[in-house]
């Protein structure tokens, strides 16, 4: 694959209504841009630019990604690789590793190899091995086993074995006999991932490789604990393969009934055609509650934003409500559990990092090993690999439409029968996208089983109405118009503006009712019996900070930063229309039920013990405070304090003043993964002298900067959008600094064929890296000639040429790894003329040593 690298492409424009959120995307402009580039050297990067740059929707981002799967090159791959490795790109990396997945072949498989060890963290290379496995190739097995088995010597056990899990991707045929030949070899790494890789072919050859293996490492372990005994130093570090051999001999007979189970499934999921009919009363089981008063769901066709995933194959238009086991049915493309820790599981070890749950395996993740809030499915492999697209991959799923169900009861209540119900929608493609989306509605029966009320769940908000005024369809099945895209339960047709944007939910398409061809029913109440079952889960379905979490902990939380146009805030009218705060919809430990979650919502029905409340303003929040130097202070985020910097974030400022110029260290710690900002001036909104993401221990922020006198503001800020939690910011001065460093140790000469060594020093800043350092080198020509410039250095480096003297002159050119590793190097035809060296570094807030030259 050869090809020129186009990092620089069509400037694509967008209006942007609030910070951060695009809401509008010219698609005739960008086609008739593509047009101008298609089939020429500069179409990829022009994909590229507007894959990552923009906010489009509907059918348009895969028609982009399939263009970009078909034409895309190696150096395509190494730009992505690129800003995928550079944290202060952070915010493009989701869309960044998107498109990595549209890349295929053996040399991209090497590429991503190569890049492996000099990733800065595990969670960089999780997503480099992600993409190599995904590739479910003979190159990719070989690549994957080399990367482990390296692993393994350089004692990186623990990252190894939890590596483990990704083999089971492969199912290639061509990969059986490479896994058998890797089952042969001498080191016991390479022996488990081989074994992994094999449970995809239940075969009797393989059966028996099995069997054979696991009587011969069994007798080996048993061998070494007899001699070692009494020495007390054996290392039992055959166990895990071991439990790895007795694992995959179960896979081995679970696989061979794959195809049964999976029509049993179907036959067992098969839709009755009627209702029962029997009456119903308040000692009705739950069942026949759940049943006589099943929603009829009333799909939506497409607005300005949403999804369009109908074809002649496919019955619907939007993504329906389906069983949560549906999206491990497809057995070679298995989703994943993200664990952020290391867990023992089965006898198995695994992560921090992806674990592959196969066919039916959804069931398993309320384990108390697995269930933690911090980890969360990543369904991506639905769609990577063969199928290249959320909607292909949610096609290819093996779908029940699938409504689940959950009857609380308290005597104590005025209405004492709440049948609530939850949808699992596969992907949520509206302002937030991100796979995977609960919602629910939940009906509200009197002491005769009679219903008397319906609160709907929109999002983050919801609205109770009388069942008088709610669309019935045969008297007991309440009508749900489900918004195109994003899913909210409408209780009527319309287009509603939410927050900054339309929610289409005018219930045109596809209509799903109980049985006959509709969806099935779950009982809720039936999987919490079972300790592991997936509706323990604590983590998130889909995305590690933006998807919801399960039924048992949804959240309903008001919108503090959209306040003035929240659809229905929630009010407590038990506490003189108080603001409510955040109600669980499931209920908990301290207000069971879902009645506490309905009680502040809406104005249809009157309240029992209070006036119907009236709208008021969000408390005041004091967002901006004091801090001195040698100073420690404690706080939290709330919704009531926004980040003037990072959009759909909250944030506390720090004020200080400083009465010489000195050194200051800036220290913002938290669970939460932090961001911090350094402004000019006493309040939020000053220009940014620094900024820091990960500079501190593990996901915590530093900023160490030389600071002349006067008044700074610290804003204390998280990485991830919506994020709460406590935090603590610190600021420490140093009374006695060393002076900056004069100019001239910023600025120097240097001639043809000189080499200089060199320092980077806090003193002296890159003018074109926020946040890196630099030193300058001028130098003058008499006559055209061709130059070579080159950097070199321990740290990764960047090279800038400048026209003139000084930093301020424009860029000639520019380099990142034209060198030798990631050395920087720029070989250039220049006329004669007076030009400067920016000498810099690829990250920010590096120091060290370097040499330049100049032939």
């Amino acid at each position: 694959m050869m090809g020129k690298v186009v990092k620089s492409c069509a400037i694509i424009l967008f209006i942007v209504s609030l910070p951060g959120i695009v809401h509008s995307f010219d698609e005739e402009s960008s086609s008739l841009q593509w047009d101008t580039v298609r089939g020429s050297s500069e179409e990829s990067g022009f994909l590229m630019n507007l894959f990552i740059g923009e906010r489009m929707h509907g059918e348009y981002p895969i028609l982009v990604k399939q263009r970009f799967r078909e034409i895309a090159q190696l150096n395509d791959a190494v730009f992505l690789l690129d800003k995928l490795f550079d944290p202060d790109q952070r915010d493009q990396h989701t869309h960044v590793y998107t498109l990595l997945k549209e890349i295929q072949g053996d040399d991209f498989v090497l590429l991503l190899e190569s890049r492996f060890f000099s990733a800065a963290n595990q969670g960089l290379r999780n997503k480099l091995l992600n993409l190599i496995t995904n590739q479910n190739s003979v190159a990719a097995f070989g690549s994957a086993t080399r990367i482990i088995e390296r692993l393994q010597a350089e004692g990186l056990y623990d990252e190894a074995m939890g590596y483990l899990g990704y083999m089971v991707r492969f199912d290639h045929f061509d990969i059986r006999q490479e896994a058998i030949n890797g089952s042969q070899s001498s080191s016991n790494i390479i022996r488990s991932a081989s074994y992994v890789t094999l449970r995809n072919y239940p075969d009797e050859e393989v059966e028996s490789i099995i069997d054979d293996a696991l009587a011969a490492e069994t007798a080996t372990v048993a061998g070494e604990e007899r001699r070692l005994t009494r020495s007390r130093s054996y290392d039992d570090t055959n166990s895990p393969l071991i439990n790895i051999l007795i694992t995959t001999k179960k896979m081995l007979g679970l696989n061979k009934q794959r195809n049964n189970n999976q029509r049993m499934r179907r036959r067992d999921g098969r839709l009755r055609s009627t209702i029962q009919t029997q009456s119903v009363s308040s000692g009705s089981s739950d069942t026949v509650l759940a049943e006589t008063y099943a929603p009829q769901l009333r799909l939506s066709d497409p607005g300005a934003i949403g999804v369009n995933i109908r074809d002649s194959s496919y019955l619907y238009t939007d993504y329906i409500p389906v069983d949560v086991n549906d999206v491990t049915s497809n057995p070679n493309r298995p989703i994943n559990l993200n664990l952020s820790d290391f867990v023992i599981y089965n006898g198995m070890p695994y992560g921090p990092g992806s674990m592959p749950l196969s066919d039916g395996e959804v069931d398993i993740i309320g384990d108390i090993a697995l269930r933690s809030s911090s980890n969360y499915l990543d369904f991506s492999p639905i769609w990577a690999g063969i199928t290249t697209t959320v909607s292909s991959g949610y096609k290819s799923l093996s779908l029940n439409p699938t409504v689940y169900f959950r009857v609380f009861r308290d005597s104590g209540e005025q209405n004492p029968i709440a049948v609530q119900y939850w949808f699992f929608y596969f992907y949520n493609d509206w302002l937030n996208d991100h796979p995977g989306d609960w919602e629910s509605i939940t009906v509200f029966l009197n002491d005769s089983a009679q219903p008397v009320e319906v609160a709907y769940s929109t999002h983050s908000e919801a609205r109770r109405y009388s069942w008088s005024n709610v669309e019935v369809v045969n008297s007991t099945h309440p009508n749900v118009y489900v918004s195109n895209g994003g899913h909210g339960s409408y209780y009527e047709s319309g287009n509603t503006l939410y927050t900054i944007a339309y929610d289409n939910h005018m219930g045109d398409k596809e209509v799903l009712s109980f049985g006959g061809s509709g969806y099935s029913l779950v009982n809720l109440g039936n999987l919490e019996q079972t300790n592991n079952s997936w509706v323990w889960f604590e983590g998130r379905w889909g995305d590690q900070y933006t998807a919801p979490r399960g039924p048992l902990l949804r959240t309903d939380t008001p919108n503090f930063i959209v306040w003035g146009s929240a659809l229905y805030p929630p009010y407590n009218p038990y506490e003189n229309c108080s603001i409510r705060y955040a109600a669980n919809i499931y209920g908990d430990n301290q207000n069971v039920g879902p009645w506490f979650w309905a009680s502040g919502y809406g104005l249809d029905t009157p309240w029992e013990n209070a006036a119907d409340c009236e709208p008021i303003s969000p408390p005041l929040v004091n967002c901006v405070a004091s801090i001195s130097l040698e100073q420690s202070v404690s706080g939290s985020w709330e919704p009531g304090c926004v980040s003037t910097n990072r959009a759909g974030r909250y944030a506390k400022y720090y004020t200080f003043t400083l009465s010489n110029s000195q050194e200051v260290t800036i220290d913002l710690q938290s669970s939460t993964d932090t961001y911090l900002y350094l402004l000019n001036g006493s309040d939020e909104n000053g220009s940014v002298v620094a900024s820091d993401d990960d500079g501190g221990n593990g996901l915590n922020s530093r900023i160490v900067r030389i600071l002349s006198a006067g008044t700074y503001t610290i804003e204390a800020t998280t990485y991830g959008s919506g994020a709460t939690g406590s935090f603590t910011v610190s600021v420490a001065g140093n009374n006695a600094p060393p002076p900056p460093p004069p100019l001239e140790d910023c600025a120097n000469l240097i001639n043809l064929n000189q080499f200089v060594s060199g320092n980077w020093e806090t003193g002296c800043a890159s003018t074109r890296r926020a946040g890196s350092y630099a030193k300058y080198y001028t130098f003058t020509l008499s006559s055209s000639q061709v130059v070579i410039i080159d950097l070199q250095s321990s740290i990764d480096t960047y090279l800038y040429l400048l026209n003139g003297a000084g930093e301020n002159g424009s860029v000639v050119a520019s380099d990142d790894d034209g060198g030798s590793g990631f050395n920087s190097r720029i070989v250039r035809t220049l006329s004669a003329g007076t030009y400067t060296v920016e000498a810099t570094t690829y990250s920010s807030g590096m120091t060290g040593s370097f040499s330049v030259s100049i032939q």
